[in-house]
């Protein structure tokens, strides 16, 4: 079948652009994933990333997304249909610049991802997805530049939607880098879902964007409620993204911004925007000596309390390694999602590798759609308690004396040895 990957065990690397798709299993950062080498030249296609919280997102091949928290709602990027998302990564989410100057290719704007470059024989791009599900990894190859460019959407609890970008000098001379990257298009929390999809303009005239001066945290939210009732409504929530990386970024709120760099005038630094669509670009200079690498992290949470963002800029600016922090607790949120489809015995290992990690796959869904057993099938006694109230009354009624007697958890035969056994009745 055209385009269909083949099934190699590995395909550890290319030695030049592939002109047509292909995929197998690599490693990569220490763990399994699936690749598929120019990805970009099949049709644009869907993906979801699960997480063992709420967060959820949904992400087409062609760099468009939608994220969030527990529901639509709770959207960080506008929620739209897949078609829709195919389209809005020339409007929405990740968009990266650089401008690289060496001594023999002089200086050079690079765009990485964009439609420019689609047919350019020295790029080579890779999308790699992990077996467990919850890491997607975009990556440009400039062969030219001798540079590579990659980054890395994961969730966790603690810090929400990270995005991790890599830029490594696989050339054999030092690299000079004029750097713009960031988030374009980002919700204010409380922003209705029907009223932006139908009237984008109304919600732009309610947002408001900042940024924190001594953290760089972006703050986007709304300046009142929504409403045409005269009656004061005020959303004491806010969607918030930072980043964490190099030394002295500048943070840039405007998208006008892009076009300032692509045609190499000063950047001015933003602290507040309204009215207008939010963004959350940084900007930065660095060099790269042979086989360096630059990384660097975009945080990016959802309904965000003043408490809740005052204890992330006291966290911001006075813990010692917060990075290390992003990085163990997006290993934690794998390992947690690892246990949840462990517990409804997802986990095996064979000698075919697509056969595991699609059983793996198949089991996280199934988990997502009806749940799992906790603790082995106990049951907490306050839990079934509530269930009897809310769902039959007149039995949590008799029956409350006799729960009174069990323990904080009981096992399914326990329950089942107190219901009287009744005799059928007969003719």
């Amino acid at each position: 079948m055209a385009g269909r990957p083949e099934q190699h065990p590995s395909i550890a690397s290319v030695e030049s652009p592939r002109a047509s798709p292909v995929g197998g299993f690599v490693e990569l950062d220490g763990e399994t994933y699936y690749r598929i080498a120019a990805y970009h030249r099949l049709a644009p296609f869907l993906m979801s990333l699960p997480s063992n919280t709420d967060l959820w997102m949904f992400v087409a091949s062609s760099g468009g997304l939608t994220a969030g928290r527990v529901d639509a709602e709770g959207s960080l990027f506008p929620y739209r249909t897949a078609d829709q998302l195919s389209n809005d990564h020339h409007s929405t989410g990740p968009l990266t610049l650089i401008r690289v100057t060496s001594g023999s290719a002089g200086r050079v704007l690079w765009e990485p991802f964009c439609e420019a470059n689609d047919e350019n024989r020295e790029v080579e791009r890779n999308l790699y997805k992990n077996v467990v599900g919850n890491r997607l990894v975009f990556e440009e190859v400039h062969h030219g530049l001798g540079l590579a460019f990659r980054h890395r959407w994961a969730g966790c609890d603690e810090f929400g939607w990270v995005r991790t970008a890599t830029l490594e000098n696989k050339s054999g001379e030092r690299r000079w880098v004029d750097m713009l990257d960031g988030l374009r298009n980002i919700l204010p929390f409380g922003a209705p879902l029907s009223l932006y999809q139908q009237a984008s303009n109304l919600v732009d005239a309610y947002k408001t964007s900042e940024v924190e001066p001594d953290t760089g945290l972006g703050i986007f939210a709304l300046t009142a409620g929504i409403t045409d009732r005269a009656e004061a409504l005020e959303v004491l929530r806010a969607n918030t993204v930072w980043c964490h990386g190099p030394a002295s970024i500048r943070v840039h709120l405007k998208i006008d911004t892009v076009a300032a760099f692509r045609h190499g005038r000063v950047l001015t630094e933003d602290r507040t925007l309204h009215g207008t669509s939010g963004n959350y670009l940084v900007s930065n200079s660095f060099d790269l000596g042979p086989d360096e690498t630059e990384s660097w992290h975009f945080c990016s949470d959802v309904g965000r309390t003043h408490i809740q963002i005052a204890d992330f800029c006291h966290r911001i600016r006075d813990e010692e390694d917060i990075g290390a922090s992003i990085t163990r607790s997006l290993s934690q949120a794998r390992e947690n999602l690892r246990q949840n489809v462990g517990s409804a015995d997802g986990i095996e290992m064979s000698g075919r590798p697509e056969s595991w990690s699609h059983h793996f796959a198949n089991v996280l869904f199934n988990n997502m759609r009806g749940g799992v057993f906790d603790r082995n099938h106990l049951i907490p006694t306050a839990d079934f308690r509530r269930f009897l109230q809310t769902r039959n009354t007149d039995v949590a009624e008799r029956t409350n004396g006799l729960l009174d007697d069990l323990q904080d958890e009981v096992t399914v035969h326990e329950l089942h040895s107190l219901v009287p056994i009744r005799k059928p009745l007969t003719a």
